[in-house]
């Protein structure tokens, strides 16, 4: 469905602005953020081929475009003042993905109410 191809494309929009966002505050980094950033605006902008027929998500995507979009011009001139950094041509990776829970050994007790 388009809800899903449009949660899909936002959640790694999100994924990538948040990358972005955690390197934007040191100048090692800020180059590489600012490239991270403009990264999951791109990837919110191919979001809209999938809302731009009028579904009614395409007000969420709207406001998501609008924050990424902020967010990079804060993180740019806050460069331009602060850090002097150039823009990387490549954007920072993902972090792995990990598993935070465990799985546990369930047995279904047929004795009980649903078991009957």
């Amino acid at each position: 469905s388009s809800y899903l191809a449009l949660m899909s494309w936002l959640s790694r929009a999100r994924a990538l602005e948040l990358v972005g966002l955690h390197g934007a505050d040191a100048e090692e980094t800020v180059g590489e953020a600012l490239a991270t950033l403009a990264a999951a605006l791109a990837q919110a902008h191919k979001a809209e081929q999938v809302a731009s027929d009028g579904v009614p998500w395409k007000a969420l995507l709207d406001a998501e475009v609008a924050r990424m979009d902020a967010a990079l011009a804060k993180a740019r001139k806050t460069n331009q003042v602060v850090y002097f950094q150039k823009e990387a041509k490549h954007p920072a990776p993902c972090p792995e993905p990990k598993q935070l829970v465990t799985p546990i050994q369930f047995t279904f007790d047929q004795t009980g109410p649903l078991g009957q």
